[in-house]
């Protein structure tokens, strides 16, 4: 994770985003690139955003070495998050979503909370490595 984000950077990624927004545009398109702004801004290995039903949830986005885990099922555990974002080494917690990731050395994962009126509905996780 670089020391200092390229904000010129992320905004430029964020004006795309509401471009394509305001355009009409909408769904996994979006978010996808979303994904891949994350991945590229903080320099991660991979990231991917897991989508909340009642019970569990499911990855519908990644990039980098998590794209292969698009469509599986991952648990719903909103304690993981204790705040909005979170910093949190991976041996630290039982991470269904990193054991899905094969050929990845990860070591840390960063991961945001996407809530709309008290309910969580989705999470956003970019991963690192050792070198991170």
């Amino acid at each position: 994770m670089p020391d200092r984000p390229d904000y010129a950077a992320l905004t430029r990624g964020q004006i795309a985003i509401l471009d394509r927004i305001n355009s009409g545009e909408a769904g996994l398109a979006v978010l996808q690139q979303v994904v891949r702004l994350a991945q590229e801004i903080l320099g991660g290995l991979g990231a991917g955003f897991a989508e909340y039903a009642p019970g569990h949830g499911r990855v519908v986005a990644a990039t980098g070495v998590c794209e292969h885990a698009i469509g599986r099922r991952v648990s719903r555990d909103d304690r993981r998050l204790n705040d909005r974002t979170e910093l949190i080494p991976l041996d630290s917690v039982n991470d269904e979503f990193a054991r899905q990731i094969e050929g990845a050395d990860l070591r840390q994962m960063l991961g945001a909370r996407c809530e709309a009126a008290d309910t969580v509905f989705g999470s956003l996780h970019v991963y690192f490595g050792a070198d991170a």
